[in-house]
């Protein structure tokens, strides 16, 4: 587990630096360690049964497709919940009539946002879709239909997609709309932090 979360912190982290370096994004880094931090303690935290784990991806090769989508998921999602932040930090110094020079203008932030929260929703939707296939695999033998994780990954799932639609096919770009990502973000984060699968033992 801890190999995986490195690996996704480093692929986080190696995104927002190229996302600073070919855009105009500034100081994507410093939002973006913070949660690269959190993320390595994750597993330290949580206590896993790795070696039944491996087994049940060993069994079913469309639960290890579901972890690698959704932990993709997860860094578009970082990344657009980042970015969101920084424009509603842009907007509301604008609002007093400062500029903060250390962040990217409103129009920057916004695009970055839609990108990165487009790329996440991709990734975590087939996620969602492998995770389907597995769960009726093996129907009844390790999860159930009262599993409380897998009812809140919906919550994250419609926001994204509430933004996305109203971002992408409404042309919405009113900066409440940020708060969508920021929510389902928060979401996503209490899901894989504070709830774990109910198995069936």
């Amino acid at each position: 587990m801890l190999v995986i979360v490195s690996w996704l912190v480093i692929v986080i982290l190696t995104t927002a630096l190229l996302a600073e370096k070919f855009t105009e994004i500034r100081y994507l880094i410093f939002l973006v360690t913070p949660l690269g931090f959190v993320a390595l303690l994750y597993p330290l935290l949580l206590p896993v049964e790795f070696k039944e784990s491996e087994m049940i991806l060993l069994r079913f090769p469309w639960l290890g497709a579901h972890v690698t989508l959704i932990l993709f998921g997860y860094v578009g999602q970082a990344l657009a919940f980042c970015t969101a932040i920084t424009y509603i930090l842009q907007k509301n110094k604008l609002k007093r009539g400062t500029l903060n020079q250390y962040l990217p203008a409103l129009d920057t932030a916004a695009k970055a946002t839609f990108y990165f929260a487009s790329a996440g929703f991709f990734c975590f939707s087939l996620g969602l879709s492998m995770g389907l296939i597995w769960y009726f695999d093996a129907p009844g033998e390790f999860l159930h239909g009262r599993d409380l994780k897998i009812w809140m990954a919906i919550p994250t799932w419609v926001l994204f997609g509430i933004y996305l639609y109203r971002r992408g096919i409404h042309h919405d770009h009113s900066g409440n709309l940020k708060w969508l990502i920021i929510i389902g973000f928060l979401s996503a984060m209490i899901n894989l932090v504070g709830i774990r699968h109910d198995y069936v033992q």
